[in-house]
């Protein structure tokens, strides 16, 4: 992989073969094609307050190439809605399950990395 993840998610990395800088990214709220990615999906999920998970429909990805991070949620401080899980479920499918509902609504934040082959 060209450059670290943090410095591919900022949107410059050093590409030490022919050592130039990459600053080719300008829209990180849909896919985007960035170095050793194929694309980057970022995006929340909403579970509302009589619901245990909800899910996000995102741009196919190869599921054997792709990460999910999760970047943090809000929430309200009841119990079991602070371990709120997000998944890939299929190629354009997320996920996200917390551990009972409530009265409030939680969201979590996501970044889906898919590599290239």
């Amino acid at each position: 992989m060209s450059g670290s993840l943090a410095d591919a998610l900022t949107g410059a990395y050093l590409n030490a073969s022919v050592g130039t800088v990459n600053t080719n990214v300008t829209n990180l709220g849909g896919s985007t094609r960035l170095g050793s990615f194929a694309g980057i999906d970022r995006g929340t999920i909403s579970i509302t307050s009589t619901n245990m998970s909800n899910t996000a429909t995102v741009t196919s990805v190869t599921t054997s190439r792709s990460h999910l991070i999760h970047l943090g949620s809000t929430q309200r401080l009841d119990s079991g809605e602070h371990f709120i899980r997000i998944v890939l479920t299929n190629a354009t499918t997320i996920t996200a399950t917390r551990d009972n509902n409530s009265e409030g609504t939680s969201t979590v934040s996501y970044e889906l990395l898919e590599y290239n082959a």
